[in-house]
């Protein structure tokens, strides 16, 4: 390996690293989600600095072409954040279903107590209107209640 492309891995391991690190601190991943992230990172940078470890472990694995060990690791850790990522994406599935269920019955709940409390008012109503009926049946027309008051105490 050159030197020329040792940099650039090196530098692009650095890159990702400094992307991840940034969205974590911005909350726009989780910890979790950036721990997925940075082991790769490390792993690429110290396949830039050491490109040894590439021929040896492609020697332990009896592996004829270091680079294909490279892109199976790749292969292997991108399957370990995809399938995380749809394990995260089940479970917000699943409680999204039971947020949008609770907000259902809640608005269910809400219209059924509207029409009580219109029912009741209306109630409230007719009860009101009866009792100034009431009060207007006892008293006669012109009269006001200190009038009456006056010809019960004569």
């Amino acid at each position: 390996m050159t030197l020329g492309l040792q940099i650039i891995i090196i530098s692009l391991g650095f890159l990702l690293l400094a992307i991840i690190l940034k969205a974590t601190i911005q909350k726009k991943i989780s910890e979790s989600h950036a721990l997925l992230w940075i082991v790769p990172c490390f792993l690429i940078i110290l396949g830039g600095i050491f490109p040894q470890i590439t021929y040896s472990l492609a020697e332990i694995f009896h592996t004829g072409y270091p680079p294909a060990l490279v892109f199976a690791l790749a292969i292997i850790i991108s399957y370990l954040i995809v399938f995380q990522s749809f394990k995260q994406l089940s479970i917000l599935s699943m409680r999204n279903k039971e947020l949008a269920s609770q907000i259902a019955l809640l608005t269910e709940q809400v219209h059924t107590l509207k029409e009580e409390l219109k029912e009741t008012k209306s109630e409230s109503l007719v009860n009101q209107e009866a009792a100034l009926t009431k009060e207007g049946q006892t008293e006669t027309p012109g009269e006001d209640s200190n009038d009456h008051e006056k010809k019960e105490n004569t």
